[in-house]
């Protein structure tokens, strides 16, 4: 019985190294994937992380470029006022004169068949009603480079303080001071450095 008792006690105490073996080796395989699963969730949230930072960056250069486009904008508003406080009615005939004839001599230079227009809708937006003379050579030039033969109802828009606007299908001919203005805006950024 005794000897019984001493391969019992060799039996269990075998089985219980091999317990401890079991369980050390499930032990180290437990850790080694908990570590695989943090570095996953490491890597994971560094993506995360990254991918956050990029969108705010992008959102705050949009937000960036619209605040631009908002103080041009306004800067044009702001002069359009005090021009028209500035310059009386008769010079502001006289520019608003000088600028559709200024655009009709450009687009006399343009050959009118290199020009695809896409729709058939004609617009024509003054910044003064225009003189017989004027929407006759409007009228003119629009049959003989563009080949427009319907004669195109005058919308008249003090915003565009000089000159006009004349819009052909999907192409867009802005002939007026404040396009003008936001042109140079723009060109007096980009002399400045600022992007936008």
């Amino acid at each position: 019985m005794r000897r019984r008792m001493e391969e019992n006690e060799r039996e269990f105490q075998r089985k219980t190294e091999a317990a401890q073996e079991e369980f050390k080796k499930a032990k180290e395989a437990a850790e080694k994937e908990l570590a695989r699963t943090r570095a996953s969730l490491v890597e994971e949230s560094k993506k995360e992380r990254d991918r956050i930072i990029a969108e705010a960056e992008k959102h705050k250069e949009r937000l960036r470029q619209e605040l631009l486009r908002e103080a041009d904008k306004q800067a044009v508003d702001y002069a359009v006022q005090m021009f028209t406080m500035v310059f009386s009615d008769r010079m502001n005939e006289e520019l608003n004169r000088g600028f559709v004839e200024e655009l009709l001599a450009a687009l006399e230079e343009v050959d009118g068949d290199s020009i695809s227009i896409e729709g058939e809708t004609v617009e024509l937006t003054a910044s003064h009603p225009l003189p017989d003379d004027l929407r006759a050579r409007v009228a003119d030039l629009l049959g003989r480079k563009f080949k427009i033969t319907a004669a195109a109802p005058e919308r008249v828009d003090a915003e565009l303080i000089a000159g006009i606007k004349i819009k052909l299908g999907s192409l867009e001919i802005d002939g007026s001071l404040r396009n003008r203005m936001l042109e140079a805006v723009e060109e007096a950024r980009k002399q400045r450095g600022v992007s936008g």
